[in-house]
Formats: C-alpha cells, structure tokens, sequence
C-alpha cells in the first residue's frame, strides 16, 4: 500500500495518453477485461479532464492503483478462486479497468499484503485514509499558531 498516493501523482500540466497498443499491453499484465476500446476512450477522457485533489490524473498513477486494487481482491479472493469456498459475489468486487475509472476507485487505498490490514486496524480503527487526513487537519487548524 503506497503510504501517500497524491506525491505519486506527476506534475505535468497536460497528461500525456500512452497508445491504445500500449494501455492494451499494460492492461494484460494486470487484469485485462471488458471492452478495451471503451476502456481506452475512457481512459484517455479521464486524463484529459479529472483531477485528484489539485493534480491532475496520470497514466502511471491510475495503473499503479489498478494493479493495487487487483492484487488486494487476490489477497481476498484468489485463494479460494475456483473452490467451493469461493463467495459468488466476490466476482462483483472485482473491477475491470473501465469501471474501476468509473467509480472512482483510484481515489481508495488498498490493502495488499495480509498484516498490513490487521496493524492498520489496531491503529487507526475501521476509517478511511481521507476521513483521517480530514480529522488531522480539523486538529491542525484547532491548535494556536507558536509563532503569535
């Protein structure tokens, strides 16, 4: 799990789109599902236009956290894929790269080794990483100012 997912982000003014050959290539070494035409039109919508926080989305960036969402669901799910222990809903959990835009997903933090998760719920309770930056800078503006 990438400990602050915003410094990863580059700071190009015009992101620049790899070519479909090449997403398609990147796309097969993660998980490529779904329509990669739709998937590529989306893609390069999504760098033209959206943001996280104040900086722009890169190619780098969103594939990195696809990958970490892949191998989270893995760690969850992959085990048992194929046993009768396998949750039939687990399938819905995983996103191909085009819903995985869609929904933001870039913007969660995943969990991909096992005592990653278990640490981080001792020490920070069942609250999202955003919910906690809110709370510490709630806690910032709180605090008088040392140099007054």
């Amino acid at each position: 799990m990438s400990t602050n997912s915003q410094d990863e982000l580059s700071e190009a003014t015009e992101p620049e789109a790899p070519s479909f050959e090449e997403l398609k290539d990147r796309l097969s070494e993660i998980y490529a599902e779904g329509d990669l035409q739709q998937t590529y039109i989306r893609f390069t919508w999504y760098l033209k236009n959206m943001t996280i926080g104040d900086k722009p989305l890169t190619s780098d960036f969103l594939l990195m956290k696809f990958k970490q969402h892949i191998e989270e669901w893995n760690l969850m799910y992959g085990a048992k894929l194929g046993t009768q222990y396998f949750p039939t809903k687990a399938y819905a959990l995983r996103k191909n790269f085009y819903d995985f835009m869609g929904e933001k997903f870039y913007e969660r933090e995943f969990l991909t080794n096992v005592g990653q998760g278990e640490r981080n719920k001792y020490l920070f309770g069942n609250f999202t990483t955003d919910y906690l930056k809110k709370q510490l800078e709630r806690f910032r503006k709180g605090l008088p100012d040392e140099t007054d």
